[in-house]
């Protein structure tokens, strides 16, 4: 199963270049959502950004054969996942067309949301850092006015 993930996911990430590619030369076009549409009825995988006005179909049938399309179906959230981790790891995000703060959203025929994934983020980890600095100190002072309050 591990080779035939690996093979999917090399296909998708091919597919994703392409369409990163014709986003970068729309200059006009600015995503801080990328929108896959996995289509299993018409096998066609969608790219689109948050108000469709940029859309790059691929007919899934001549990508893949049919036991490949079938684990792509089953898996597709998690593959696609993983083939945009992996572009964006050969930063081929670093476009000014993708905000900083660009979340994939994996989607099915009917538009059911099936992953929303930030994919990009600057700032997130130090914010998380902040955060959970800030709330251990913030439930310290809430336990300490708890238990004053007990005695």
């Amino acid at each position: 199963m591990k080779e035939i993930f690996k093979q999917i996911r090399t296909v998708l990430e091919t597919k994703f270049a392409e369409t990163i590619k014709e986003i970068g030369n729309n200059p006009l076009l600015t995503l801080s959502e990328l929108h896959v549409q996995v289509n299993a009825p018409q096998k066609m995988l969608s790219f689109y950004d948050e108000n469709q006005l940029f859309v790059k179909r691929y007919n899934l049938d001549k990508l893949f054969d049919k036991e490949l399309l079938s684990c792509l179906f089953q898996h597709a959230p998690r593959l696609l996942r993983e083939a945009a981790v992996n572009c964006r790891t050969k930063k081929l995000f670093e476009l000014s067309n993708f905000l900083q703060s660009l979340s994939l959203v994996v989607e099915n025929e009917t538009n059911r949301i099936l992953l929303n994934f930030v994919l990009l983020h600057n700032d997130k980890g130090q914010t998380e850092e902040k955060l959970m600095k800030d709330l251990d100190r913030e439930l310290n002072t809430f336990m300490k006015t708890l238990l004053a309050g007990l005695e």
